[in-house]
């Protein structure tokens, strides 16, 4: 059926009754403004909520590889006064087994905190404490 062939025998009843064919189609066009409004709204809601969630999980995670950067710190501080006081090396040895440990426990979380960061919203994912693709 042709849209020209419908519009023209429908149109006695339009120009028969103008207000009520107007008036439906701006009621009409009223009704799914609003509803496409609505649909706007509750998605800008859902995106906001998954912006909001990776901001929080960014500011824990950055929290975590402070806590893991000073730990670092500590343990570099107590191997330089170790090694300024002559201590052995096998007392060295065990103090930087401990620098290597604090540095990769850093590495990892300032590595969590990036992927945090970088990712689309909604697109992490958390395995076991893990972060990750």
């Amino acid at each position: 059926m042709d849209v020209f062939d419908l519009l023209a025998r429908e149109w006695p009843l339009i120009t028969g009754a103008p207000v009520l064919a107007i008036g439906g189609g701006v009621l009409l066009a009223g009704a799914a403004f609003i509803a496409a409004w609505k649909l706007k709204g509750s998605i800008d809601d859902g995106e906001l909520r998954a912006y909001r969630a990776q901001l929080q999980l960014a500011k824990d995670r950055e929290a975590d590889a402070k806590e893991k950067r000073d730990d670092y710190e500590k343990q570099v501080a107590d191997l330089k006064a170790k090694a300024a006081a002559g201590a052995s090396k096998e007392e060295l040895a065990e103090i930087s087994a401990r620098v290597d440990a604090a540095f990769a426990e850093f590495q990892a979380a300032n590595n969590a905190v990036n992927y945090v960061l970088n990712a689309e919203p909604g697109k992490y994912v958390i395995r076991g404490g893990d972060i990750g693709p």
